[in-house]
This record gives structure tokens, sequence and C-alpha cells, in this order.
């Protein structure tokens, strides 16, 4: 009964059963150069487009909104920072949806999921900036962010809000 009862205390124990890391990160995936400026991220070029990597930290599936329906569709923003410390933020445009029903991906354990992302097609994006002739430097992290509400608690969807490193970044037209 003994052993019982302090398995119990260690599992019901805030330390050990809840963990202050993510089950789940974001990271921007924009190839290097070869000269050694700061990635590049083409906004006026139709089909130009980046990476998103959502990665899981976890040895049990995850379940992660698909992005083909409203719940996953505006999880994904990005914040860039200039060097005055100003953020300004870049996320998908209201869309209506024809048919919007709680589909997930799971992700695998320690798996990976990658999003493309095209920042050229202002139809679905906000906030892009106005690209510049010789390129702009700025900083910008992705942003991935659900918050809980009913279809995502009844299909055990994760929920939270994550963030990437900051990273330099050249917005080239």
């Amino acid at each position: 009964m003994t052993i019982a009862m302090a398995l119990l205390v260690f599992l019901t124990h805030p330390s050990s059963a809840q963990s202050d890391q993510p089950t789940i990160s974001v990271q921007l995936a924009i190839p290097a150069t070869a000269d050694g400026t700061p990635p590049r991220v083409q906004l006026t070029r139709a089909g130009s487009h980046f990476h998103v990597l959502l990665s899981s930290h976890s040895s049990s599936p995850q379940r992660v909104w698909d992005d083909v329906n409203s719940w996953g569709y505006y999880a994904l923003s990005f914040e860039l920072v200039d060097d005055s410390g100003a953020v300004s933020v870049i996320r998908r445009k209201a869309e209506g949806f024809m048919l919007n029903y709680p589909g997930w991906w799971a992700l695998k354990p320690y798996g990976h999921v990658v999003r493309d992302v095209y920042l050229s097609d202002r139809i679905h994006w906000d906030g892009v900036p106005r690209a510049m002739p010789d390129c702009e430097t700025v900083k910008m992290r992705a942003v991935f962010e659900v918050k809980p509400d009913v279809e995502s608690e009844r299909l055990k969807v994760w929920t939270g809000r994550v963030v990437s490193d900051i990273e330099p970044v050249r917005l080239c037209e």
C-alpha cells in the first residue's frame, strides 16, 4: 500500500505531471545563402516560398490542426521586428470556408511536419510589407498558436503558443 501511495503522489505532483516545455516547436526553415548574407524571402515572385517546420517533442503521437480548415488555417503567423524594436505581424486573411470540418494531422512521436509558406500570395496573407528592390533585412520569427475550444478538447488536438527563434532575413522583390 505504501508503494502505491508513493506512486500516486509522484504521478500527481505538479512537477511530475506537467512539463513547462512545450510538446511542439516551430522553426523557420529558410535556406542559407552562399555569401553569408541573411536568407532571402521573395515577396513578389509567384511560387516563391519558404518552409516552416513543426516538430513534436513527445513520445506519443500528437494531433495538430490541418491547415485546410479554419482551426489550422489561422494557426501560423509571423512577427517582423525592425531595428527600433517595433513588431509587425503577418497573418492569414479572413477566409470563407465552403466546407469546414475539424480535421487534423497526426505528428508521429518526435516527428515533423513541413508547411510551405507563400508570402507573395497577398490574397491569403495580410501584413506582408512592401518589397524593397535592394532587399530589406529584418528579424523574423514564426508563431504557431492554437487556442483551446470545444473541438480541440473533444478531438485531443494540441493547443498552445510556441514561437521560433528570431532570425535575420532579407525581404526582397
